[in-house]
């Protein structure tokens, strides 16, 4: 036995070490594969939030030329952008970006692959300021994932055209800034699908539209208001003047009887004349109503100009609601005031945000119909109003971060804890090993 008992010392340690060897190399490779995927996400983030170079995922190029620079008002502006697909994959969901100056007019001439039209794109636009102020938002999309229903494929080596139109309501200097795009390779190994890029600081371009004669300028260009049954809203205001050359002789017209303009005609040289707006809607049943105010001139290289109006027209019990007139009759009703904050914050993201845009609006106009009922019960119930309360307090903190947070920002919180929760989960495992 005592012979034995070097050889089988050996082999513990011989084993022990090799294990020891095995253990180290496991953490090594969990350890370079979290810090490569951490880099990974880090480089993504730094070229979401902070895109100034030129960057593409894969092997595709892509360009933005403009016609020209300058335009006079009443002309259009062409812009192409062509997009090649030069991986040996198809190329699947894909769609074009770009952030449009507010007050330019877009209008898609067509979408090709290879010289032939794709008719079942979709062209969209989102609210003036949804990412940057000053902006808004257009997307050109092929397909839509995860089904491609729409079969718009950039097969290895096609080529997309987008070629649009930029026209102006008024005079004056335009800049653009970036764009972007997004697809999926489906058929690249896994963790090659995902596919973006974004364009760099040589891509800006300024352009601007000149005006010869006079050209009509409004503001605000839309205009809403609400009153109960039997009764007219406040009047309104709105400025009119000329932003051309010369001089603007300019006349105003409606499309409903129950508004009308003050004076509905006038002149300007460039200073602004303010025109004021009355409702007569105490004829009007309960629901929502909308109408156009016209501006024109014959001279004018703009004419006409139209200003929305909305009009939203509430029983007498829904105006009842109102405390303080602030029309959230839920949350008045949880939070026991108007004047609560949390009641604040969500008529401030009513307001800027949801009255901005159609589907928002209507909405409200839903809210509006079915939330009077329900604000009673929970002033009858306190321990309705409690839950509900506490219902309302992640949907407030919400809405005050959509209204004063800035979406890159709050894009760039999302990957942090993405990364956070990732990183916890993988040491929750390794402690379980």
């Amino acid at each position: 036995m005592i012979k034995c008992f070097p050889v089988k010392l050996y082999k513990v340690i011989h084993w022990t070490d090799k294990a020891n060897y095995k253990k180290s190399q496991l953490i090594r490779y969990k350890e370079k594969k979290k810090a490569k995927f951490s880099l990974i996400l880090l480089y993504f983030l730094f070229s979401c939030v902070i895109p100034v170079f030129d960057f593409s995922t894969h092997n595709t190029t892509i360009s933005r030329t403009f016609e020209r620079d300058e335009a006079v008002l009443g002309e259009s502006i062409t812009v192409t952008v062509s997009f090649t697909n030069n991986e040996a994959y198809d190329l699947r969901g894909f769609y074009y970006s770009e952030q449009i100056p507010e007050g330019l007019s877009v209008e898609t001439q067509s979408v090709k692959i290879n010289g032939s039209d794709i008719l079942n794109h979709i062209a969209e636009s989102d609210s003036t300021g949804n990412v940057y102020s000053g902006y808004i938002p257009y997307r050109w999309i092929l397909e839509f994932p995860s089904l491609f229903e729409e079969n718009n494929r950039l097969s290895t080596g096609a080529n997309l055209v987008i070629i649009y139109t930029i026209s102006a309501s008024q005079g004056g200097i335009f800049n653009f800034d970036e764009f972007n795009w997004v697809g999926y390779y489906e058929t690249a190994p896994e963790g090659e699908r995902a596919a973006f890029g974004h364009s760099d600081d040589a891509d800006k371009k300024t352009i601007s539209f000149i005006a010869t004669g006079p050209c009509i300028s409004v503001s605000p260009t839309s205009l809403s208001n609400s009153a109960a049954e039997g009764s007219s809203p406040p009047d309104q205001t709105f400025n009119v003047w000329n932003s051309g050359v010369g001089t603007l002789n300019y006349s105003i017209s409606v499309d409903e009887n129950w508004l009308s303009c003050n004076p509905a005609s006038g002149t300007s040289t460039g200073e602004q004349d303010a025109i004021t707006l009355s409702y007569s809607t105490s004829s009007l049943s309960s629901g929502e109503y909308t109408a156009a105010i016209t501006v024109s001139d014959a001279g004018a290289s703009n004419s006409p100009q139209t200003i929305p109006v909305s009009l939203i027209v509430l029983t007498v019990s829904q105006k009842d609601e109102m405390e303080g007139g602030s029309p959230c009759f839920i949350a008045t009703a949880a939070f026991g005031s108007s004047m609560d904050y949390h009641v604040k914050v969500l008529c401030g993201f009513r307001d800027k945000r949801l009255q901005s845009s159609r589907i928002g609006r209507g909405l409200v106009n839903i809210y509006y119909k079915l939330s009077p009922p329900v604000a009673k019960h929970l002033r009858r119930h306190r321990t309705a109003r409690v839950a509900v309360r506490y219902a309302l307090i992640p949907i407030t903190a919400a809405a005050y971060l959509a209204l004063y947070v800035h979406p890159l920002i709050l894009l760039f919180g999302f990957f942090c804890l993405l990364l956070g929760s990732i990183l916890c989960y993988r040491r929750f495992q390794r402690s379980r090993a």
